[in-house]
Protein backbone atom coordinates (compact mmCIF):
# COMPACT_ATOMS: atom_id res chain seq x y z
CA UNK A 1 0.00 0.00 0.00
CA UNK A 2 2.86 2.36 -0.79
CA UNK A 3 2.07 5.73 -2.27
CA UNK A 4 2.42 5.71 -6.05
CA UNK A 5 4.27 8.80 -7.03
CA UNK A 6 4.78 7.85 -10.72
CA UNK A 7 1.11 7.85 -11.66
CA UNK A 8 0.60 8.46 -15.36
CA UNK A 9 -1.87 10.79 -17.04
CA UNK A 10 -4.38 8.01 -17.75
CA UNK A 11 -4.48 6.99 -14.08
CA UNK A 12 -4.94 10.58 -12.92
CA UNK A 13 -7.86 11.05 -15.33
CA UNK A 14 -9.44 7.77 -14.21
CA UNK A 15 -9.28 8.88 -10.56
CA UNK A 16 -10.39 12.42 -11.22
CA UNK A 17 -13.17 11.80 -13.78
CA UNK A 18 -14.05 8.33 -12.50
CA UNK A 19 -14.08 6.80 -15.99
CA UNK A 20 -12.23 4.13 -17.91
CA UNK A 21 -8.93 5.22 -19.45
CA UNK A 22 -6.02 3.65 -21.33
CA UNK A 23 -2.45 4.90 -21.73
CA UNK A 24 -1.82 6.50 -25.12
CA UNK A 25 1.90 5.74 -24.86
CA UNK A 26 3.88 3.34 -22.65
CA UNK A 27 5.22 4.70 -19.36
CA UNK A 28 8.05 3.52 -17.12
CA UNK A 29 8.41 3.27 -13.35
CA UNK A 30 10.64 1.37 -10.98
CA UNK A 31 8.85 -1.88 -11.85
CA UNK A 32 9.32 -1.63 -15.62
CA UNK A 33 7.70 -0.22 -18.75
CA UNK A 34 3.98 -0.75 -19.22
CA UNK A 35 0.77 -0.04 -21.03
CA UNK A 36 -2.02 0.24 -18.45
CA UNK A 37 -5.79 0.47 -18.41
CA UNK A 38 -7.87 1.79 -15.51
CA UNK A 39 -11.50 1.16 -14.52
CA UNK A 40 -13.29 2.86 -11.60
CA UNK A 41 -15.19 0.70 -9.05
CA UNK A 42 -17.89 1.53 -6.48
CA UNK A 43 -19.29 0.14 -3.23
CA UNK A 44 -22.81 -1.18 -2.64
CA UNK A 45 -24.08 2.33 -2.07
CA UNK A 46 -22.69 3.49 -5.40
CA UNK A 47 -19.96 5.52 -3.77
CA UNK A 48 -16.68 5.76 -5.68
CA UNK A 49 -14.06 3.67 -3.94
CA UNK A 50 -11.10 3.57 -6.28
CA UNK A 51 -9.67 2.56 -9.59
CA UNK A 52 -8.61 -0.89 -10.73
CA UNK A 53 -5.52 -0.89 -12.89
CA UNK A 54 -4.27 -3.62 -15.24
CA UNK A 55 -0.72 -3.47 -16.54
CA UNK A 56 0.72 -5.01 -19.69
CA UNK A 57 4.50 -5.14 -19.51
CA UNK A 58 5.94 -3.70 -22.74
CA UNK A 59 8.31 -6.57 -23.48
CA UNK A 60 5.46 -9.07 -23.39
CA UNK A 61 3.29 -6.66 -25.36
CA UNK A 62 5.87 -6.30 -28.12
CA UNK A 63 6.33 -10.05 -28.25
CA UNK A 64 2.58 -10.50 -28.54
CA UNK A 65 2.09 -7.91 -31.28
CA UNK A 66 5.26 -8.83 -33.19
CA UNK A 67 3.47 -11.49 -35.30
CA UNK A 68 0.69 -9.01 -35.94
CA UNK A 69 3.21 -6.40 -37.04
CA UNK A 70 4.92 -8.90 -39.32
CA UNK A 71 1.59 -9.99 -40.78
CA UNK A 72 0.59 -6.36 -41.22
CA UNK A 73 3.90 -5.57 -42.94
CA UNK A 74 3.58 -8.57 -45.21
CA UNK A 75 -0.01 -7.60 -46.00
CA UNK A 76 1.11 -4.05 -46.77
CA UNK A 77 3.88 -5.30 -49.06
CA UNK A 78 1.62 -7.77 -50.85
CA UNK A 79 -1.15 -5.20 -51.06
CA UNK A 80 1.28 -2.64 -52.47
CA UNK A 81 2.51 -5.12 -55.09
CA UNK A 82 -1.04 -6.06 -56.01
CA UNK A 83 -2.02 -2.42 -56.14
CA UNK A 84 0.90 -1.68 -58.46
CA UNK A 85 0.00 -4.64 -60.66
CA UNK A 86 -3.65 -3.64 -60.73
CA UNK A 87 -2.66 -0.07 -61.45
CA UNK A 88 -0.47 -1.24 -64.32
CA UNK A 89 -3.32 -3.37 -65.66
CA UNK A 90 -5.76 -0.47 -65.42
CA UNK A 91 -3.25 1.86 -67.06
CA UNK A 92 -2.60 -0.63 -69.86
CA UNK A 93 -6.33 -1.22 -70.31
CA UNK A 94 -7.10 2.48 -70.44
CA UNK A 95 -4.20 3.07 -72.78
CA UNK A 96 -5.42 0.31 -75.09
CA UNK A 97 -8.99 1.53 -74.67
CA UNK A 98 -7.94 5.02 -75.69
CA UNK A 99 -6.01 3.56 -78.62
CA UNK A 100 -8.97 1.43 -79.69
CA UNK A 101 -11.34 4.36 -79.21
CA UNK A 102 -9.10 6.50 -81.40
CA UNK A 103 -8.90 3.76 -84.02
CA UNK A 104 -12.65 3.20 -83.86
CA UNK A 105 -13.25 6.92 -84.21
CA UNK A 106 -11.04 6.97 -87.30
CA UNK A 107 -12.86 3.96 -88.77
CA UNK A 108 -16.27 5.51 -88.03
CA UNK A 109 -15.14 8.75 -89.59
CA UNK A 110 -13.95 6.93 -92.70
CA UNK A 111 -17.20 4.95 -92.85
CA UNK A 112 -19.26 8.10 -92.44
CA UNK A 113 -17.26 9.75 -95.21
CA UNK A 114 -17.68 6.69 -97.44
CA UNK A 115 -21.41 6.58 -96.68
CA UNK A 116 -21.72 10.24 -97.57
CA UNK A 117 -19.95 9.59 -100.89
CA UNK A 118 -22.15 6.56 -101.61
CA UNK A 119 -25.28 8.47 -100.61
CA UNK A 120 -24.29 11.37 -102.83
CA UNK A 121 -23.58 9.05 -105.75
CA UNK A 122 -26.88 7.21 -105.23
CA UNK A 123 -28.70 10.54 -105.15
CA UNK A 124 -26.97 11.57 -108.37
CA UNK A 125 -27.89 8.23 -109.94
CA UNK A 126 -31.50 8.61 -108.80
CA UNK A 127 -31.64 12.14 -110.20
CA UNK A 128 -30.16 10.90 -113.47
CA UNK A 129 -32.79 8.18 -113.78
CA UNK A 130 -35.56 10.66 -112.98
CA UNK A 131 -34.17 12.96 -115.64
CA UNK A 132 -34.96 10.21 -118.16
CA UNK A 133 -38.65 10.40 -117.27
CA UNK A 134 -40.57 12.46 -119.84
CA UNK A 135 -42.20 15.70 -118.75
CA UNK A 136 -45.95 15.88 -118.39
CA UNK A 137 -47.61 17.07 -121.59
CA UNK A 138 -49.74 20.19 -121.74
CA UNK A 139 -53.22 20.96 -120.57
CA UNK A 140 -56.30 18.86 -121.25
CA UNK A 141 -57.25 19.64 -124.86
CA UNK A 142 -58.24 23.28 -124.75
CA UNK A 143 -61.14 24.05 -127.08
CA UNK A 144 -59.28 26.88 -128.78
CA UNK A 145 -57.09 26.54 -131.83
CA UNK A 146 -53.89 24.61 -131.21
CA UNK A 147 -55.45 21.49 -129.69
CA UNK A 148 -52.78 19.15 -128.37
CA UNK A 149 -53.39 15.55 -129.42
CA UNK A 150 -51.86 14.15 -126.23
CA UNK A 151 -52.17 14.95 -122.52
CA UNK A 152 -50.08 13.13 -119.90
CA UNK A 153 -49.45 13.07 -116.18
CA UNK A 154 -47.56 10.65 -114.00
CA UNK A 155 -46.43 9.97 -110.46
CA UNK A 156 -43.43 7.95 -109.32
CA UNK A 157 -42.21 6.98 -105.86
CA UNK A 158 -39.31 4.60 -105.45
CA UNK A 159 -39.18 2.21 -102.49
CA UNK A 160 -35.40 2.73 -102.25
CA UNK A 161 -32.70 5.09 -103.51
CA UNK A 162 -32.70 3.26 -106.85
CA UNK A 163 -35.73 1.37 -108.09
CA UNK A 164 -36.41 -0.95 -111.00
CA UNK A 165 -39.33 0.96 -112.59
CA UNK A 166 -38.84 3.26 -115.55
CA UNK A 167 -41.18 4.58 -118.23
CA UNK A 168 -41.39 6.89 -121.17
CA UNK A 169 -43.41 8.14 -124.12
CA UNK A 170 -42.46 9.94 -127.33
CA UNK A 171 -43.54 10.61 -130.90
CA UNK A 172 -42.07 8.11 -133.32
CA UNK A 173 -43.25 10.19 -136.27
CA UNK A 174 -45.99 12.75 -136.93
CA UNK A 175 -48.78 10.20 -136.48
CA UNK A 176 -47.56 7.58 -134.00
CA UNK A 177 -47.03 8.05 -130.29
CA UNK A 178 -45.30 5.36 -128.17
CA UNK A 179 -46.04 4.66 -124.50
CA UNK A 180 -44.03 2.15 -122.45
CA UNK A 181 -43.36 1.13 -118.86
CA UNK A 182 -40.63 -1.27 -117.72
CA UNK A 183 -40.36 -3.01 -114.35
CA UNK A 184 -36.99 -4.68 -113.76
CA UNK A 185 -36.84 -7.42 -111.13
CA UNK A 186 -35.27 -6.31 -107.87
CA UNK A 187 -34.04 -2.91 -106.71
CA UNK A 188 -30.76 -1.14 -106.28
CA UNK A 189 -27.91 -0.27 -108.59
CA UNK A 190 -28.10 -3.42 -110.75
CA UNK A 191 -31.82 -3.05 -111.44
CA UNK A 192 -31.46 0.68 -112.10
CA UNK A 193 -28.63 0.18 -114.59
CA UNK A 194 -30.61 -2.49 -116.40
CA UNK A 195 -33.70 -0.29 -116.58
CA UNK A 196 -31.65 2.57 -118.05
CA UNK A 197 -30.20 0.28 -120.71
CA UNK A 198 -33.67 -1.03 -121.65
CA UNK A 199 -35.39 2.36 -121.75
CA UNK A 200 -32.53 3.88 -123.78
CA UNK A 201 -32.85 1.20 -126.43
CA UNK A 202 -36.58 1.97 -126.73
CA UNK A 203 -36.45 5.75 -126.52
CA UNK A 204 -33.54 6.04 -128.94
CA UNK A 205 -35.00 3.26 -131.14
CA UNK A 206 -31.66 1.47 -131.48
CA UNK A 207 -32.90 -2.14 -131.60
CA UNK A 208 -31.80 -3.56 -134.95
CA UNK A 209 -34.32 -4.37 -137.69
CA UNK A 210 -37.36 -3.40 -135.60
CA UNK A 211 -40.45 -1.47 -136.57
CA UNK A 212 -41.07 0.51 -133.38
CA UNK A 213 -44.68 1.06 -134.48
CA UNK A 214 -45.23 -2.70 -134.07
CA UNK A 215 -45.42 -3.54 -130.34
CA UNK A 216 -44.89 -7.30 -130.68
CA UNK A 217 -41.74 -6.74 -132.76
CA UNK A 218 -40.33 -4.42 -130.10
CA UNK A 219 -40.92 -6.99 -127.32
CA UNK A 220 -39.49 -9.82 -129.43
CA UNK A 221 -36.30 -7.86 -130.04
CA UNK A 222 -36.00 -6.76 -126.41
CA UNK A 223 -36.39 -10.35 -125.28
CA UNK A 224 -33.56 -11.58 -127.50
CA UNK A 225 -31.32 -8.59 -126.82
CA UNK A 226 -31.61 -8.63 -123.03
CA UNK A 227 -31.18 -12.35 -122.49
CA UNK A 228 -31.02 -12.81 -118.70
CA UNK A 229 -28.10 -15.24 -119.03
CA UNK A 230 -26.02 -12.33 -120.29
CA UNK A 231 -27.34 -9.85 -117.74
CA UNK A 232 -26.75 -11.48 -114.35
CA UNK A 233 -30.11 -13.33 -114.41
CA UNK A 234 -31.96 -10.03 -114.61
CA UNK A 235 -35.33 -9.95 -116.35
CA UNK A 236 -38.12 -7.40 -116.64
CA UNK A 237 -41.76 -6.93 -117.54
CA UNK A 238 -43.05 -4.36 -120.01
CA UNK A 239 -46.20 -2.81 -121.42
CA UNK A 240 -45.72 -1.12 -124.81
CA UNK A 241 -48.36 0.73 -126.82
CA UNK A 242 -48.64 2.84 -129.99
CA UNK A 243 -51.37 5.43 -130.57
CA UNK A 244 -52.06 6.42 -134.17
CA UNK A 245 -53.73 9.81 -134.18
CA UNK A 246 -55.07 9.46 -137.75
CA UNK A 247 -56.80 6.17 -137.10
CA UNK A 248 -57.57 6.84 -133.40
CA UNK A 249 -56.33 3.34 -132.67
CA UNK A 250 -54.17 2.13 -129.81
CA UNK A 251 -52.04 -0.96 -130.49
CA UNK A 252 -50.33 -2.69 -127.57
CA UNK A 253 -48.39 -5.70 -126.38
CA UNK A 254 -47.20 -6.85 -122.95
CA UNK A 255 -44.67 -9.25 -121.54
CA UNK A 256 -45.44 -10.49 -118.03
CA UNK A 257 -46.69 -7.03 -117.06
CA UNK A 258 -49.92 -5.96 -115.34
CA UNK A 259 -52.54 -4.89 -117.87
CA UNK A 260 -52.92 -1.24 -118.70
CA UNK A 261 -56.38 0.13 -117.97
CA UNK A 262 -58.31 2.16 -120.55
CA UNK A 263 -61.41 4.12 -119.57
CA UNK A 264 -63.13 4.54 -122.93
CA UNK A 265 -66.48 5.92 -124.07
CA UNK A 266 -68.35 8.68 -125.79
CA UNK A 267 -68.41 10.66 -122.54
CA UNK A 268 -67.46 10.21 -118.91
CA UNK A 269 -70.85 8.89 -117.84
CA UNK A 270 -70.90 6.12 -120.47
CA UNK A 271 -67.20 5.22 -120.37
CA UNK A 272 -66.17 1.71 -119.33
CA UNK A 273 -62.87 0.48 -117.95
CA UNK A 274 -61.13 -2.03 -120.22
CA UNK A 275 -58.12 -4.23 -119.40
CA UNK A 276 -55.37 -4.10 -122.04
CA UNK A 277 -52.92 -7.00 -121.98
CA UNK A 278 -51.64 -9.79 -124.18
CA UNK A 279 -50.17 -13.21 -123.40
CA UNK A 280 -46.42 -13.08 -123.05
CA UNK A 281 -43.56 -14.10 -120.82
CA UNK A 282 -41.29 -11.80 -118.86
CA UNK A 283 -38.58 -10.32 -121.03
CA UNK A 284 -35.21 -12.11 -121.02
CA UNK A 285 -36.31 -15.48 -119.64
CA UNK A 286 -36.24 -17.48 -122.90
CA UNK A 287 -35.16 -16.79 -126.45
CA UNK A 288 -37.28 -16.45 -129.60
CA UNK A 289 -40.58 -16.10 -127.79
CA UNK A 290 -43.39 -14.72 -129.90
CA UNK A 291 -45.51 -11.85 -128.59
CA UNK A 292 -48.93 -10.67 -129.71
CA UNK A 293 -50.22 -7.26 -130.70
CA UNK A 294 -53.80 -6.23 -129.97
CA UNK A 295 -55.58 -3.01 -130.87
CA UNK A 296 -58.56 -0.95 -129.75
CA UNK A 297 -60.32 2.09 -131.18
CA UNK A 298 -60.47 5.10 -128.91
CA UNK A 299 -63.59 7.13 -128.28
CA UNK A 300 -63.79 10.81 -127.54
CA UNK A 301 -63.56 10.27 -123.80
CA UNK A 302 -60.51 8.18 -122.94
CA UNK A 303 -58.02 7.75 -120.12
CA UNK A 304 -55.14 5.28 -120.40
CA UNK A 305 -53.39 4.20 -117.18
CA UNK A 306 -50.14 2.27 -117.36
CA UNK A 307 -48.56 1.12 -114.08
CA UNK A 308 -46.34 -1.39 -112.34
CA UNK A 309 -47.56 -4.02 -109.86
CA UNK A 310 -46.24 -1.90 -106.98
CA UNK A 311 -49.34 0.33 -107.15
CA UNK A 312 -51.69 -2.39 -105.93
CA UNK A 313 -49.55 -5.14 -104.37
CA UNK A 314 -49.69 -3.51 -100.96
CA UNK A 315 -50.74 -4.93 -97.61
CA UNK A 316 -53.69 -3.40 -95.79
CA UNK A 317 -52.82 -1.89 -92.44
CA UNK A 318 -55.60 -3.82 -90.68
CA UNK A 319 -54.01 -7.15 -91.64
CA UNK A 320 -56.81 -8.30 -93.95
CA UNK A 321 -54.37 -9.12 -96.73
CA UNK A 322 -53.13 -7.57 -99.95
CA UNK A 323 -55.03 -5.22 -102.23
CA UNK A 324 -56.15 -6.78 -105.50
CA UNK A 325 -55.88 -5.36 -108.99
CA UNK A 326 -59.68 -5.30 -109.15
CA UNK A 327 -59.92 -3.11 -106.04
CA UNK A 328 -57.31 -0.71 -107.41
CA UNK A 329 -59.12 -0.50 -110.75
CA UNK A 330 -62.47 0.19 -109.07
CA UNK A 331 -60.92 3.28 -107.52
CA UNK A 332 -59.19 4.12 -110.80
CA UNK A 333 -62.54 4.07 -112.64
CA UNK A 334 -64.15 6.62 -110.34
CA UNK A 335 -64.91 9.92 -112.12
CA UNK A 336 -62.18 12.50 -112.13
CA UNK A 337 -62.95 15.58 -110.06
CA UNK A 338 -62.20 18.85 -111.80
CA UNK A 339 -58.92 20.38 -110.68
CA UNK A 340 -57.55 17.17 -109.16
CA UNK A 341 -54.73 14.99 -110.43
CA UNK A 342 -55.97 11.44 -110.73
CA UNK A 343 -52.48 9.96 -110.35
CA UNK A 344 -51.92 11.80 -107.09
CA UNK A 345 -55.31 10.72 -105.74
CA UNK A 346 -54.42 7.09 -106.52
CA UNK A 347 -51.12 7.45 -104.65
CA UNK A 348 -52.99 8.80 -101.63
CA UNK A 349 -55.53 5.97 -101.94
CA UNK A 350 -52.76 3.36 -101.76
CA UNK A 351 -50.97 5.13 -98.90
CA UNK A 352 -54.18 5.32 -96.89
CA UNK A 353 -54.88 1.61 -97.46
CA UNK A 354 -51.52 0.60 -96.00
CA UNK A 355 -51.38 3.50 -93.51
CA UNK A 356 -47.90 4.45 -94.66
CA UNK A 357 -46.37 6.86 -97.12
CA UNK A 358 -43.62 4.40 -98.06
CA UNK A 359 -44.00 1.34 -100.25
CA UNK A 360 -42.28 -2.04 -100.39
CA UNK A 361 -42.10 -1.74 -104.20
CA UNK A 362 -41.88 1.14 -106.65
CA UNK A 363 -45.12 3.05 -107.20
CA UNK A 364 -45.34 4.12 -110.86
CA UNK A 365 -48.55 5.30 -112.48
CA UNK A 366 -48.78 7.02 -115.88
CA UNK A 367 -51.95 8.68 -117.24
CA UNK A 368 -52.37 9.41 -120.94
CA UNK A 369 -55.32 11.05 -122.73
CA UNK A 370 -55.65 11.21 -126.49
CA UNK A 371 -57.54 13.84 -128.43
CA UNK A 372 -59.99 12.05 -130.69
CA UNK A 373 -62.18 13.88 -133.26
Amino acid sequence: MDPYLDAGEALKIALKDRRTTVDDVPYSDRWGTFYSAYVPFFDKKGQFVGTLGMDLELTNFENRISPINRATLIAIIIGSILSILCGLQVWAFRRNQAKYASTLAEINSELAHSNEIIKKELTEAENYIKSLFPPAIGSIFPPAIGIRPIYSDWIYQSCSELGGDIFGYHWIDDDNFAIYLVDVCGHGVGAALHSVAVISSIRNMILPNVDFKAPSEVLYSLNNTFNMEKYNDTYFTIWYGIFNKKENVLKYSSGGHPPAMLINGLDQSSAKIISLSTPGMMIGCAQDIKFQTESISLNRYNRLYVFSDGVYEINYSDGKGMMTLETFCEELARPVIAGERKVKKMLEFAQKAQNSENFVDDFTLVEIMFHVE
